[in-house]
């Protein structure tokens, strides 16, 4: 397996594999596609086309396997998160137009509200997706150790994540690879509506 950047071009399976790294399809829905699962595809692929977002695919890498992409890491240090938040904002409009922009802005402040940014000193894996037919080939083991070494070369001391709290067989690889949680945000309005539980933000110190 090797390690290449995503290229624009590619946003088909970008969107695909970001929708496959969250555990509740009802928040996708939700929130990406404002009640609208077709749109929430639709609405990644043109982020994940554009430059300078947190779905951008200059924030991508595809790890490949017998000459195609079968597994996606996107993420980014923590520094840098609330200046992509920023530059998305501006780009909501061409991908959902005015009033679904403030829609979704809308949404994605209810359903965060008091989940803090990761650390400055932290490279924050956003989202990590293998292909089904893929998994339990240490190809997502093989992800993180690359989501490492980008924080090494970019000088941080960390990587952290956050993953569902009803997502069991996330929770044990990242454990096996060393990330331990720190703390744990629910969302009970959420719950109701659409079935996402909450997050466990967890965090591995690099040696």
């Amino acid at each position: 397996m090797m390690l290449r950047p995503a290229r624009p071009d590619e946003a088909e399976l970008g969107a695909r594999l970001i929708l496959q790294s969250f555990h509740s399809r009802g928040l996708v829905s939700h929130l990406f596609g404002l009640g609208d699962a077709e749109r929430a595809t639709q609405a990644l692929m043109r982020l994940f086309a554009l430059r300078r977002n947190r779905y951008s695919h200059q924030n991508a890498w595809f790890a490949v396997a017998s000459g195609r992409p079968v597994g996606l890491l996107l993420g980014y240090s923590g520094r840098t998160l609330r200046w992509l938040n920023l530059l998305m904002a501006l780009q909501l409009p061409r991908v959902y137009g005015l009033w679904g922009a403030l829609r979704f802005v809308h949404r994605v402040r209810h359903a965060f509200l008091g989940l803090p940014d990761p650390g400055w000193g932290e490279w924050f894996i956003d989202n990590l997706a293998v292909l089904p037919e893929w998994r339990n080939r240490g190809i997502g083991s093989r992800l993180l150790a690359a989501a490492e070494e980008q924080a090494r070369r970019q000088g941080l001391r960390a990587c952290s994540l956050d993953v569902e709290v009803d997502n069991p067989s996330a929770l044990r690889l990242y454990e096996r690879r060393g990330f331990r949680r720190v703390a744990t945000y629910r969302v009970p309005a959420l719950e109701r509506l659409c079935g996402f539980v909450g997050v466990h933000r967890m965090v591995k110190r690099l040696g």
